[in-house]
């Protein structure tokens, strides 16, 4: 096996079973009290492939865990209050596009992408997209039509 490259901090290296020791094949899509995650995976012939396939995945892969997040909230508002309007196709809808429509700057996103060479040559990638969840938040609060929803999300930042 051949050294890990690596775009991170220290810690974030391939380890001697050949996955990074954050990667979590089985969950790639989280939250928790600070932050939204994805995590991306792949396999290619060179490294700037598998690299950037790696990272479209985890950021896609943050994408859906802001989106669930969003649906979870969406859900259990509609069924607390029995609020109508958030279980309508439109506003499913718009909130769809609302949280794929979120925008984050290079300073809003920690990315973290390492990788090994296998001794056949293949290269494989893992990538990790990490957005603050208040920031994420507070973004999609702010695009939200919905009074109800809107100050829903924002009281969960709080939380």
């Amino acid at each position: 096996m051949q050294s890990p490259e690596s775009m991170g901090s220290e810690d974030d290296t391939v380890t001697e079973r050949g996955v990074a020791p954050w990667y979590d094949h089985l969950n790639k899509a989280t939250t928790d009290s600070l932050e939204f995650t994805g995590l991306g995976m792949a396999i290619a012939a060179d490294s700037a492939e598998a690299m950037e396939v790696s990272m479209t995945q985890a950021s896609a892969n943050l994408e859906f865990a802001i989106d669930s997040y969003a649906e979870s909230l969406r859900r259990e508002l509609a069924d607390a209050a029995g609020e109508s309007g958030l279980s309508s196709g439109a506003f499913i809808q718009s909130l769809r596009r609302a949280v794929s429509s979120l925008q984050f700057s290079e300073r809003d996103v920690s990315e973290t992408v390492v990788y090994e060479i296998k001794e056949n040559g293949a290269v494989v990638a893992y990538s990790r997209v990490r957005v603050q969840r208040q920031l994420a938040i507070g973004k999609l609060a702010s695009s939200i039509d919905n009074t109800t929803f809107s100050s829903s999300l924002r009281e969960t930042m709080s939380l």
